[in-house]
């Protein structure tokens, strides 16, 4: 408990000295500190919380050539290393690290095809999976809870300046779709997008899991209604189509949160209304026939550097923004070798964790709004869907992979044969 107060402090100090004329990025790190206090015990937590507190809450504010998350997670890598040589970890739960490892492998490689290693984004993802092998340690119930705990907290404090935006647009600007004018929040998330999709994997998360959740009405509302203040329409519809699968198990415990949402969406329903039709109108930027000449260009713009593409944030530059695809960024940015990397690394990861129907849910959610956005690797997302999934992941110890939901069978039967 000591290492988080101390913690706590030298956030608040680093903020105030290094910091004066940035209000919002002291305000986080004070938060972030005072979260540290309250919730973490020894250093694999503090690491935990460090590598999530970066991606999550970090990314908006520049300190020097880097932001503010690269310098958490940097806090956060070096913690984890004198945890690691002593840590043990699930064989099966650990695979999932073998995701932000492969982005890390395929943005070295089209780096070094390039001439230019971006350092920045190397750390950045080498914290990812430093992040989901200390959450493969979860081996007991409790540190579930508290790895639990840290997520909904940060999550919690974006969420919170998600509905606070619109007030404190001062000290923290909106973003602005450029072509439609229209005003959307996304907190000390960054986009709106991001914002969305974050939240979304841990309300889902939340619905599908029977453990470790406390207040779960009270996440919903929290989350729910942050998700509809940022007007993302597609993460919006997706969550509300992987929710209902599992709300059709368990819906009952969520009803009274389901109401209160309801009410936000009275609120909310001219902006989603708003995108829908830019999203249905050609001569909207936003639209999806402008979505598609967006990929083409970005693809012919990738042609001759196919086998390893043109360097990870390579399309910004020549494109003049982002290809909104997580699939089509891959191929353009980090090539053939690094897609097949990335996706393999997915692929292989999922499939060998025994997929539950909520850990299905939330693995579909991220794999479908990536059409559209790099919601599979952009860092807050990123950073939520690994924790979650990992710590949905049935520990085997033999590497054999169990999803929760079959090991409930399991023992539930044993149960029955020892009365019989």
């Amino acid at each position: 408990m000591y290492i988080s107060y101390g913690v706590a402090c030298a956030f608040f100090l680093a903020g105030l000295l290094r910091w004066p004329q940035h209000t919002v990025a002291v305000v986080v790190l004070v938060l972030i500190g005072t979260a540290a206090s309250i919730m973490i015990q020894g250093r694999s937590e503090l690491s935990i919380a460090l590598l999530l507190a970066g991606p999550l809450l970090g990314s908006r504010f520049s300190i020097g050539a880097l932001t503010l998350d690269n310098w958490i997670s940097a806090a956060g890598i070096a913690v984890g290393v004198t945890v690691l040589p002593n840590y043990t970890t699930d064989k099966t739960r650990r695979r999932l690290a073998l995701v932000p490892g492969a982005l890390v492998l395929a943005i070295g490689i089209s780096g070094l095809a390039s001439g230019w290693l971006p350092y920045a984004a190397l750390v950045r993802y080498a914290g990812l999976a430093m992040l989901a092998l200390l959450v493969a340690g979860a081996v007991t119930s409790g540190f579930e809870a508290r790895v639990l705990r840290i997520l909904h907290s940060l999550l919690g404090i974006g969420a919170v300046s998600v509905l606070l935006q619109p007030v404190l647009q001062g000290l923290l600007p909106p973003y602005v779709d450029p072509d439609s004018g229209l005003v959307r929040y996304g907190g000390l998330f960054g986009h709106p997008n991001f914002a969305a999709a974050a939240l979304a994997i841990a309300t889902l998360n939340v619905l599908g899991r029977r453990i470790g959740n406390r207040h779960p009405g009270l996440v919903i509302l929290l989350f729910g209604s942050a998700i509809l203040v940022t007007v993302s329409v597609g993460a919006t519809l997706t969550l509300l189509g992987a929710a209902a699968v599992l709300v059709s198990r368990r819906g009952s415990r969520y009803r009274g949160a389901f109401v209160l949402v309801g009410a936000v969406i009275a609120f909310t329903g001219a902006g989603v209304a708003q995108r829908l039709a830019a999203l249905r109108s050609p001569s909207q930027q936003n639209s999806v026939d402008w979505r598609f000449e967006r990929w083409k260009q970005a693809l012919s713009i990738s042609e001759q550097d196919r086998m390893f593409g043109l360097g990870w944030e390579g399309l910004q530059e020549r494109l003049g923004g982002p290809a909104h695809s997580a699939y089509v960024a891959l191929l353009v940015e980090v090539g053939v070798v690094g897609l097949v990397l990335v996706l393999g690394a997915v692929a292989y990861a999922t499939a060998g964790s025994g997929l539950s129907v909520s850990g299905a849910a939330i693995m579909g959610f991220v794999l479908v709004t990536s059409l559209t956005d790099p919601i599979l690797f952009y860092p807050a997302t990123m950073a939520s869907w690994l924790v979650v999934m990992v710590l949905g992941t049935r520990q085997t110890g033999s590497g054999e992979p169990e999803s929760r939901f079959k090991n409930r069978e399991r023992v539930r039967g044993e149960r029955v044969r020892a009365v019989r």
